[in-house]
């Protein structure tokens, strides 16, 4: 018997312990889906994850208690998908379901007693439901984690909206248990339930194939410690770069920073793709706002992109951008609204028939005609406010965390490219999940935007020069955008440029070199996705994939993610990684005390093993951690993705993005590893001041592998060893 509101409290924080948040498809984030299992070795979480989401076939009552729970979350979960909507933010989650769930019949005719229970407090309902059941503490505990992994994508989704979300005015974590248990025992029968939760499952190897894991690391690792071996001994000979790009850390950058590297003399680095600039952009055509950072980060400045007042392009763009937002909320209302949409078939379903018959047959000719097309050029002259915006004391402090960041402090080159990337696809889903992660699923021009603008400020280099940090009046930041789809480079700001100078002569040789570029790097990409193709069309086939509403794969994304390399450039730059390596920039020379080091392992390598994990996981089990095929997909809230039309809502990624075809996966389930260029002795004292890293590594989550400058060696330092040095 359970008596006590903060027992109850303490098992329903345990029950919640193992759900990982779950973003929406408008900022997707990448987490992994066993992160609540983290502080267990790794062998360990994977035969409690089985315990967890693998009990399989479930009994009857909760079936039927996951399909009107289904239902329900639909509704109290929508984010205006409904043109009637039944949520309040002044009303609790639970408050609304009590006042409508006694007019549900699936619920009140199998259970009479339920108008009873919704009296109570949700803490003291869940109290009540595990009393009655007569079972108990521990069993009480097993029985809110089942109920919440037996519909484990809705818990991941209230597991963010109490987290992260902001507009929820009570535990709606405890709301959702309440309401879960309740549809639970009003539809099931009380001997079925104790039985789900006393039996053991019965074990299931498959449910996460270890082996096919370490097949696939036995493969690359001792590969790319190879690779590394080869590289601290016949290091890249630093040259005098005509021009300098900082690209994101993303995986997808690494293939074309290597050509553009050999494209002439040029130097490139890696630092998170948000620039280390935590903003939030009002753009003033879109009438929109949103975060333009880590979304586990608050925005601390909103920067405003406006169009100069006095174009008349800027204004007839602004117009025609209001007209068509009129006419969309106008048809996506109809279209929604129950008693509209056979009307709407008869009076636009023509026209509507032809413009898909275009898009079909023709993408690129559709792409060209759609008004969307005109504000999504990047191109279009704006004026961003970052430098009134933004004190200058924190106009400081981040610039100089950037450049130190990726070592950037020294031999500035004339020209100094800030480059973010964004991708270009039609009807998906899961477009931000494309976009820059960095910048909270959006494309990160404006961020490169932003740091370019801060950078060229007198009063920012003078303050920087006082830090040891010279940039010469020689040196021009600019910003620019990589498209990952097509792997074209947009520059903006070419106003900035003094004529006839010699950095507008870098620029416009570097410009000449990029269609050579974005060809040979379309080439590789279309022969990954299984289009072979000459390499001179490449660039054009390239941009067809993109502009398609029916290609189910534009682009691999992050697939093929398989290791973080920390260091300097030098050890990289000339070695074919595959796309599979996120880039950091890192000069320890310069980090005499290990502190960006260490910032760099609780940022860039914790992200980078969310993304590695989420992969390995969707890969390894597509039904528990992934989302299914894309061609049974249906958006749900304008949220989620579920399988039909009353699934669970789905956490993952989709098959499309892992598998070349089924049972051929194109993304091999790898951990991360690690591989940090410090000397040794620097890489254990960081590690130890960072709890994440060093729980995933000594937990088996990750590998760690030392490139050590000093001695040329490149070890692997496994669990135990790490161990060791912690304690000695």
């Amino acid at each position: 018997m359970i008596n006590s509101s903060a027992t109850i409290r303490d098992i329903i924080e345990a029950a919640w312990r193992p759900i990982s948040p779950f973003w929406p498809l408008q900022s997707i984030v990448s987490v992994n889906p066993l992160q609540g299992l983290e502080y267990l070795p790794f062998d360990q979480a994977i035969v409690h994850a089985q315990h967890l989401w693998g009990r399989t076939p479930l009994p009857d009552t909760i079936s039927t208690a996951n399909r009107i729970s289904i239902k329900w979350c639909q509704s109290l979960m929508d984010l205006g998908q409904a043109r009637i909507g039944i949520v309040s933010k002044r009303r609790t989650l639970f408050d609304t379901w009590k006042s409508l769930a006694v007019w549900d019949t699936e619920l009140t005719r199998p259970c009479p007693t339920l108008r009873s229970w919704l009296d109570k407090d949700p803490v003291d309902l869940i109290a009540h439901h595990i009393n009655e059941l007569g079972i108990t503490l521990d069993q009480g505990a097993e029985l809110l984690t089942l109920t919440l992994t037996s519909l484990p994508g809705w818990a991941s989704h209230v597991r963010y909206l109490d987290q992260w979300a902001s507009g929820h005015p009570t535990d709606i974590q405890t709301d959702f248990l309440a309401i879960r248990l309740s549809i639970i025992r009003a539809v099931g029968q009380d001997s079925e339930i104790v039985r789900w939760v006393t039996t053991p499952p019965v074990p299931n190897p498959d449910f996460i194939n270890y082996q096919a894991i370490r097949d696939a690391e036995s493969d690359y690792i001792p590969s790319l410690i190879q690779r590394l071996e080869s590289a601290i001994n016949h290091p890249s000979p630093s040259e005098s770069p005509d021009l300098q790009m900082a690209f994101c850390i993303d995986v997808r950058s690494e293939p074309i920073r290597r050509a553009i590297e050999s494209a002439g003399p040029y130097q490139t680095f890696g630092i998170a793709g948000f620039f280390n600039i935590p903003i939030q952009i009002s753009d003033h055509l879109s009438l929109e706002t949103h975060p333009s950072c880590p979304v586990i980060m608050r925005p601390e400045y909103r920067i405003h992109d406006r169009r100069p007042a006095s174009t008349w392009l800027a204004h007839s763009l602004k117009s025609w951008h209001m007209i068509q937002r009129g006419i969309r909320y106008l048809y996506r209302t109809l279209k929604y609204t129950f008693s509209a949409p056979f009307a709407l078939v008869e009076i636009v379903g023509g026209s509507l028939g032809i413009a898909m018959a275009i898009r079909t047959l023709f993408p690129a000719v559709a792409h060209m005609a759609t008004p969307q097309k005109i504000h999504a050029t990047p191109r279009l002259p704006s004026v961003l406010d970052a430098l009134t915006a933004i004190p200058l004391e924190d106009q400081i402090r981040y610039t100089e965390g950037a450049l130190r960041t990726m070592g950037l402090t020294d031999n500035f080159a004339p020209i100094i490219l800030i480059c973010g990337h964004g991708s270009s696809t039609q009807n998906n889903a899961f477009a931000t999940a494309l976009d820059c992660g960095a910048c909270g699923g959006q494309p990160g021009d404006r961020n490169a935007r932003v740091l370019a603008q801060l950078l060229n400020s007198p009063d920012v280099r003078q303050a920087l020069h006082s830090r040891d940090i010279s940039i010469p009046d020689s040196t021009l930041f600019m910003a620019a955008l990589h498209n990952t789809t097509t792997d074209h480079i947009s520059l903006f700001d070419d106003s900035l440029l003094p004529p006839n100078g010699i950095q507008q002569a870098i620029l416009e040789r570097f410009k000449s070199h990029l269609p050579a570029i974005q060809s040979i790097c379309a080439h590789r990409r279309l022969t990954q996705l299984g289009h072979p193709t000459d390499v001179r069309l490449a660039t054009r086939l390239a941009i067809k994939l993109s502009v398609d509403w029916a290609q189910i794969r534009p682009e691999w994304g992050l697939s093929g993610n398989a290791s973080i390399i920390v260091g300097d450039r030098e050890l990289t730059r000339d070695l074919d990684l595959g796309g599979r390596s996120f880039l950091q920039s890192y000069n320890w020379h310069s980090d005499l005390d290990g502190r960006i080091l260490v910032s760099l392992l609780d940022s860039a390598v914790v992200v980078a093993h969310w993304i590695n994990s989420q992969y390995l996981f969707s890969t390894i089990n597509p039904t528990a951690f992934g989302s299914g095929s894309k061609v049974t997909h249906n958006i749900t809230g304008k949220h989620s993705v579920m399988q039909g039309n009353a699934s669970d809502i789905m956490t993952g990624l989709p098959m499309q993005s892992l598998y070349r075809r089924p049972g051929e996966p194109y993304h091999a389930p790898v951990r991360l590893t690690i591989g940090i260029m410090a000397p040794i002795d620097r890489v254990i004292g960081s590690i130890k001041q960072s709890p994440t890293p060093l729980q995933l590594i000594i937990n088996q989550w990750a590998h760690l592998v030392v490139i050590d400058p000093i001695t040329r060696r490149v070890s692997r330092i496994t669990h135990t060893e790490l161990l060791a040095h912690c304690s000695a």
